[in-house]
């Protein structure tokens, strides 16, 4: 489902709003219904279809609501709202349009301010479209191409920009275009609690909050599917849900051969599980033009093809299963990620290692030479200030609770929000750890409790000690290690071993790589066939090329043509990603413009 809006008390401007349901149904798309009236409107429409159908809007006593996402209530007694969601209600007898998001802004709404007229859209390349002309970020362009995602607020546009987390935002007709924003929910301070809760707290709080969790989605919707990998994430949820006691359904991505697939394999082995393997190297005989297509419309191009064109696959198979995907995100705010260099400062008030954070952040693999020079160093500049900014947003802190919130509002805010808002749009979708109950604990947990996953380990053994016991990837159990079990953790010592190894190796053998193209190598000839990549990128005609150093761009374009498309391509599919994403935006105002919209677009 995706919505666009105008809020304004100029009424030539709602009038425009008709270009787009003009354009949605010569596109196909289903109409949803509208809100409207004489200071605002908006329309609902479904882009994508899905074997799941949404609530439409809602209308009691003239009051319209309308909520977008995957969300669970916990019963009779439990009133709360849990899930990812996106909430709008209009109530004529206030005059009042409201629009509030959860915790961590699973659902994006993205907005501009045009001529005192507010305009919002969940899908930011309709948006920008709509508008008589938008210019190029470079900030959050180059942070996609080095990070994988803007960060803050920003997009690839400078005139659009994307609403925070946890917000609560309230418009009349006199307030506007602005309207007023408020900040509704921060994550709870385990130093200012004063009850100062015990490993067993915890355990107690988690084993009861997670498998409540799985219980309630697994009543809401017939087979939700879980991701299950060799990791820690997705066995604490899937312990969950065999907890619950409901049927529910297992899926791993990857090659049967690899590590990942043979310890899921396992694991639903051990407990007779429905599990399904999707072989990616299968997956990737049906990349095609439409898929790509399709793929970057779902994403608005800010998520690279190679990431999202299988993943677009496997959740259409999951939608044509019925019930919901349901994924580990968020998990390792119960786990001390990004943690590794602060020992031995975990859970003392002492300065981050930014340096660190910002190479966890910042690509270590990304060229800057086919950017003009200094372009990396102005990158890294404003990154380390965005940190620093949101360090001083949640005040005194210990080491352990900055770098949580850091990657609540980065990985979590930014990248994990736009994968959901994506695949909501084929099917519904759930992080069970990022569901507010749970999300609160997380920040609750003593961050010494934390470290290596100290808590988590343990946890795992009283949700399940057979599934914490079962061989991870690396070969060895999720357990706490044990003396007397100590041979059972011998294959971890190995396993790093070889990735060390490993490393090296690709040190030497820099620039080389896989006898066969990866998924990226597989997108880009699949272009390169159609249109010519040399055509797509020629820094000359890209609507992105300033971005770039025109002869090293096409050096870089040249060597990748010339390998047969084998390089590592991570690079150059973000920058096809962000340069089609730029065209499929002119295309689309293309195709508003023949939707009677000249007054609008010069």
């Amino acid at each position: 489902m995706d919505i666009f809006g105008i809020v304004s008390n100029d009424s030539d401007e709602l009038k425009r709003i008709n270009s787009i349901k003009t354009y949605c149904r010569n596109s196909e798309f289903s109409d949803l219904g509208e809100i409207n009236d004489t200071w605002l409107h908006i329309c609902v429409f479904e882009r994508f279809k899905k074997r799941t159908t949404e609530k439409q809007i809602e209308k009691v006593d003239g009051c319209c609501s309308l909520r977008i996402g995957s969300v669970i209530h916990g019963g009779e007694e439990d009133k709360s709202l849990k899930g990812h969601y996106l909430e709008l209600a209009y109530f004529p007898h206030d005059n009042e349009f409201f629009i509030k998001n959860d915790p961590t802004g699973t659902v994006n709404l993205y907005y501009s301010v045009y001529n005192k007229t507010l305009i919002f859209s969940t899908s930011s390349l309709i948006l920008a479209a709509y508008l008589p002309a938008v210019t190029l970020d470079a900030y959050g362009a180059l942070e996609f191409l080095s990070i994988s995602y803007p960060i803050g607020d920003k997009t690839f546009y400078q005139e659009i920009k994307l609403q925070p987390p946890a917000t609560e935002w309230h418009l009349t007709p006199d307030s506007l275009p602005y309207g007023k924003q408020k900040i509704w929910w921060h994550p709870p301070s385990a130093e200012s609690n004063s009850r100062n809760p015990d490993k067993r707290s915890f355990f107690s709080i988690m084993s009861r909050e997670l498998p409540q969790a799985a219980n309630e989605i697994a009543h809401h919707y017939p087979l939700p599917y879980c991701d299950i990998t060799g990791g820690y994430d997705s066995r604490g949820i899937v312990g969950s849900f065999i907890r619950s006691g409901l049927p529910f359904g297992t899926v791993v991505n990857g090659l049967p051969s690899s590590p990942d697939v043979q310890a899921a394999s396992g694991i639903a082995d051990l407990f007779k599980l429905r599990f399904i393997i999707n072989d990616t190297e299968q997956l990737k005989t049906e990349l095609d033009l439409p898929l790509l297509d399709n793929a970057l419309l779902l994403t608005d191009g800010e998520i690279n093809l190679a990431e999202y064109a299988l993943t677009s696959i496997i959740q259409k198979r999951t939608a044509q299963m019925g019930g919901a995907s349901v994924n580990g995100s968020g998990g390792e705010l119960f786990r001390g990620y990004w943690w590794e260099r602060e020992f031995p400062l975990e859970g003392k008030r002492e300065r981050v290692n930014l340096n660190y954070l910002l190479k966890r952040l910042i690509s270590s693999a990304y060229n800057w030479n086919v950017h003009p020079a200094g372009t990396d160093r102005e990158i890294h500049d404003r990154v380390e200030k965005s940190v620093k900014a949101l360090f001083n947003e949640i005040g005194p802190a210990c080491n352990g609770r900055k770098i949580d919130y850091l990657y609540l509002k980065f990985r979590v805010g930014r990248w994990y929000a736009r994968y959901y808002s994506s695949t909501l749009k084929i099917v519904p979708c759930f992080s069970p750890f990022l569901l507010s109950p749970v999300l609160e604990t997380a920040f609750l947990i003593p961050p010494l409790m934390k470290r290596r996953k100290y808590l988590y380990r343990r946890w795992l053994v009283n949700l399940n000690a057979k599934l914490a016991w079962t061989p991870t990837e690396d070969g060895a159990p999720a357990a706490p290690f044990d003396i007397a079990h100590a041979r059972l953790f011998f294959p971890r010592a190995m396993h790093y071993w070889g990735k060390i190894k490993k490393r090296a190796l690709k040190r030497k053998l820099v620039g080389t790589s896989a006898q066969v193209p990866d998924v990226g190598g597989r997108i880009i000839a699949i272009y390169d066939k159609e249109y010519g990549i040399m055509d797509i990128l020629d820094p000359n005609k890209m609507l992105t090329g300033s971005l770039y150093h025109k002869k090293r761009l096409n050096e870089m374009i040249r060597q990748y043509k010339t390998s047969s498309f084998i390089l590592n391509a991570d690079q150059l599919i973000r920058i096809l990603t962000l340069e089609l994403a730029f065209l499929k935006c002119e295309e689309i105002r293309r195709n508003l413009i023949s939707s009677q919209m000249p007054s609008l677009i010069n």
